[in-house]
């Protein structure tokens, strides 16, 4: 096995411990070995739906290290809180298209900008903390939060990524899914959590994303190692070296992946790090097939 020089991880289901973003934090378990990785001179990466800064705060609470991909692989940063080295956003008349399809069928929508966000429908600032991104309203970020489709005209101008809604209405989800793949076959759609899809650009996703930092890096995609639990996550599981599933996964993770480490509320990015990159004996991580 060749030696790891960087490695990205999901945040929600994966890195980060509660499923409430209210709550959620980097364990002491994961910082610590995350810290470990840093001082022997390996790149970190946090991969997320999350938007840059809302993601990147992690980092700066931590004080760690770390490279931001955001909104899906749409926004790279070289650090947190810094400014795109990398930005993918959806072309404007198809950000258009799709939300007139998601408009026509009454689903929840948000327009992603890098640093704002828009809910359709008119929701509160905690439904956006709990739905968007937990970092609204924090000093020293960037992020704006809007309701009611306020300011969607100029986001669909620069969209990193539409996100649809189900709640209950998982069929309607499916079909309105269904609907843009068949009149944009060439965008990426993804799920970050059951009720939910994701609308990217064509070829973004964090797996392209990844291999952009990567080569930014000089890094070898044999020497990085993906860590993710759920949809988004799948095309950096193929593209790292080793792709690792969480032992909450859903079975599209657990397919892509190479091996298995423990659930995140386990501390699987830590046991998952020690095992693979330091070669220490892990229970609970294991090869995926």
């Amino acid at each position: 096995m060749e030696p790891i020089r960087l490695i990205a991880m999901d945040m929600d289901g994966t890195l980060l411990t509660r499923t409430d973003p209210l709550t959620a934090c980097i364990p002491p378990e994961n910082e610590e070995m995350l810290r470990r990785c840093a001082d022997a001179g390996i790149h970190l990466a946090f991969a997320s739906g999350r938007m840059p800064d809302d993601a990147g705060f992690f980092a700066l609470d931590t004080g760690l290290p770390a490279h931001i991909i955001g909104l899906n692989g749409s926004v790279i940063l070289d650090h947190a809180a810094g400014e795109p080295v990398e930005a993918r956003f959806l072309p404007p008349s198809i950000a258009r298209g799709v939300l007139d399809i998601l408009t026509a069928r009454g689903i929840e929508t948000a327009v992603f900008g890098a640093w704002e966000v828009t809910a359709m429908q008119e929701k509160p600032l905690s439904w956006a903390q709990l739905a968007l991104g937990s970092g609204f309203g924090r000093e020293g970020g960037r992020l704006v939060y809007h309701s009611g489709g306020l300011h969607a005209d100029r986001l669909l101008e620069c969209a990193g990524k539409i996100v649809a809604f189900g709640g209950d209405r998982i069929e309607e989800l499916a079909q309105a899914k269904a609907q843009i793949n068949a009149e944009f076959p060439e965008l990426s759609i993804s799920s970050s959590w059951w009720d939910n899809f994701e609308v990217n650009a064509a070829g973004v996703d964090k797996g392209s994303a990844l291999a952009m930092l990567a080569d930014r890096l000089k890094i070898p995609m044999s020497q990085v190692m993906a860590i993710g639990d759920n949809g988004n996550d799948v095309p950096m599981l193929r593209a790292a070296g080793i792709g690792v599933a969480m032992g909450n996964a859903t079975a599209d993770a657990l397919a892509a992946a190479d091996y298995v480490t423990l659930p995140h509320d386990a501390f699987g990015v830590a046991a998952a790090i020690r095992a693979l990159v330091f070669g220490e004996a892990v229970s609970g991580v294991r090869p995926a097939h």
